[in-house]
């Protein structure tokens, strides 16, 4: 889910959610979610293979009354359930920090292939960890880079770590890896970030070889507490 959800605020082109479908058969579709709280959401295109895909679900309307507002996604006879918190109006930006320095970030994660001259899709999306000290609404973006740029926008409802995903628009022009950040719009704080793009007809598929084999891994990070019981 993406955007900033306000009371007597129409939603814009940075509402939307993105949700993952199981294509069966490839064709053309309409996902549809009901009106909740003044607001819906709509999707329309065609599939143009099976498998898992991702689609996004752009906003519209205006939430009149703040709180958590349960919308059912639809097709056909299929559905599925997610929560919009909608803030007060007059709710303020939140304080946080990115993970890692302004030299490079620490704990994010790049999803999605993306290759020269191919558009990014809902499934190009970047993650990056964050320590709220002061709740309030976010945005983060990834200045334009070798014709892409990733925007996040949202709520965080409470302290603490989070952490936040930035959706990816445009057409990478050149294969390499690129080196940019990601920053709030005060861009002192910021953290640097490495981005690969394959060849236009390049393979997915690396060649290479894990360090220390085939004996003991070299030069591996551990990362989290491991509790017995405890879930991951």
């Amino acid at each position: 889910m993406n955007g900033v959800y306000k009371v007597s605020t129409a939603l814009a082109s940075t509402n939307y959610i993105d949700v993952q479908v199981d294509v069966d058969t490839a064709g053309a579709y309409i996902i549809t979610t009901d009106t909740v709280n003044g607001m819906y959401f709509r999707a329309v295109g065609i599939f143009g293979g099976t498998g898992n895909q991702m689609v996004r679900l752009t906003g519209a309307g205006t939430p009149s009354v703040a709180g958590i507002n349960n919308i059912t996604v639809k097709y056909n006879t299929s559905n599925c359930k997610i929560s919009i918190q909608v803030i007060a109006a007059n709710t303020p930006a939140a304080n946080f920090l990115l993970s890692g320095s302004s030299a490079s970030c620490s704990g994010y994660t790049v999803n999605g292939t993306y290759k020269a001259g191919t558009a990014l899709n809902a499934s190009n999306t970047l993650s990056f960890n964050v320590l709220v000290t002061t709740s309030g609404t976010y945005s983060l973006t990834v200045p334009t880079t070798n014709g892409m740029i990733f925007t996040g926008t949202g709520y965080f409802a409470s302290p603490g770590p989070q952490t936040v995903t930035l959706s990816g628009f445009g057409v990478p022009t050149t294969a390499g890896v690129f080196n940019t950040r990601v920053s709030p719009a005060d861009t002192t704080k910021k953290c640097t970030f490495a981005l690969t793009v394959l060849p236009a007809g390049g393979t997915t598929n690396a060649v290479y070889t894990m360090g220390g084999a085939p004996g003991n891994c070299a030069n591996f990070t551990s990362a989290g507490a491991y509790n017995a019981g405890t879930a991951m």
